[in-house]
């Protein structure tokens, strides 16, 4: 078994569709009306689109940080979570939804 997918449901919990990922997703949040953002423990964040029962894969964005969590707070921007230092110390950036670090 892969922890490696992310499954469309239906309201009654069986997949419909899936998508396979490179590393094994950490968070994910949903993006406007047809798109959600995947945050797995990486330099990255990866968005999909859902449309029709089908998962397909639209853009990456890429962070400063390790990102092990993230939220969507407007149609440009959203944060980002995550340690450093071996755990350390714990951040969080606000981002565009195109990369640019804002604080």
């Amino acid at each position: 078994m892969s922890n490696k997918v992310c499954h469309l449901l239906d309201p009654l919990f069986n997949s419909v569709s899936f998508y396979k990922l490179s590393v094994t997703p950490n968070h994910l949040c949903v993006v406007g009306q047809s798109e959600i953002a995947v945050s797995s423990l990486c330099l990255w964040v990866q968005f999909l689109s859902v449309r029709d029962n089908v998962i397909t894969p639209t853009r990456e964005v890429i962070t400063q940080h390790e990102c092990s969590g993230l939220a969507i707070v407007s149609q440009a921007e959203m944060i980002v979570t995550g340690s450093s230092d071996n755990y350390k110390k714990y951040y969080w950036s606000l981002v565009t939804l195109d990369g640019k670090e804002k604080s």
